[in-house]
């Protein structure tokens, strides 16, 4: 087997929140094998913060009709979800947002907090009649992955305080895909490419550095493991391919 050295990694930058990575050459079949690895961490595994609950003012249930507001409680709760936040503190943070109609709120409403920053400020939440008097707490957390609404459902909280459900990861979308390239003479040899996109919280180039820490983190604690012993050989060097036809041999015998 044609001998390659580690893989080298390029970045295609299509905007602030949006990039493409090359990773090339790997050996064939290990692109969908590091690509799904990689994927499937980046959705589920990097720390993001999101809303976990929320309180409106005049409002004690989610079934509560918000009186001079257009959007219903499905709607807000909605909007809420979709607000991009990135915190600076590993315990829940209280936004306050407080305005008079007539008029939109947004994202940008809520009163400015040291520890919390907003990604998409334009992100619309509600429409106000000329007589609404709008006042709304959101609690902010810093997790990894999805909570639902009913983890939290168990747990004592104030009379209006509603639970949502809560998306942490900092990445939006991501995909890849796999083509063949070059080494030597060879060409059946892997070229993955991947398409990520974040909230905007992150860089793109941070939560794939991020996702591959996870790995080797989890890697490096089967091989450290003291509960058994390993002896590891070098992968596709001359010594593993020496082990193999020795092995091979002994079966023909």
């Amino acid at each position: 087997m044609e001998k390659i050295g580690l893989p080298k990694i390029s970045e295609q930058k299509i905007d602030n929140n949006h990039s493409r990575f090359i990773i090339e050459p790997l050996y064939p079949g290990y692109g969908p094998t590091i690509g799904n690895s990689m994927r499937r961490v980046l959705l589920s595994s990097i720390m993001g913060a999101a809303a976990t609950s929320f309180k409106i003012d005049g409002v004690n249930h989610e079934f509560s009709p918000i009186e001079h507001v257009k959007e219903d409680m499905i709607e807000l709760m909605m909007n809420i979800k979709k607000v991009n936040f990135k915190s600076f503190s590993t315990e829940p943070v209280i936004l306050e947002l407080s305005k008079k109609g007539p008029g939109e709120v947004k994202a940008s409403d809520f009163k400015s907090n040291s520890n919390i920053e907003i990604a998409n400020p334009e992100q619309h939440i509600v429409s106000l009649d000329n007589k609404a008097n709008f006042r709304m707490e959101v609690i902010v957390e810093h997790d990894r992955g999805f909570r639902p609404a009913s983890v939290a459902a168990g747990e004592k909280k104030e009379i209006g305080q509603i639970a949502i459900d809560a998306s942490f990861s900092p990445v939006e979308r991501v995909s890849f895909f796999v083509e063949d390239t070059r080494v030597g003479q060879m060409t059946n040899f892997d070229k993955l490419i991947v398409d990520l996109i974040t909230t905007g919280t992150v860089t793109p180039e941070y939560a794939l550095k991020e996702a591959s820490k996870v790995l080797v983190d989890h890697f490096e604690s089967i091989m450290n493991d003291q509960t058994f012993d390993l002896e590891v050989t070098e992968p596709y060097g001359k010594e593993a391919e020496e082990v193999v036809e020795e092995e091979f041999e002994e079966l023909g015998d």
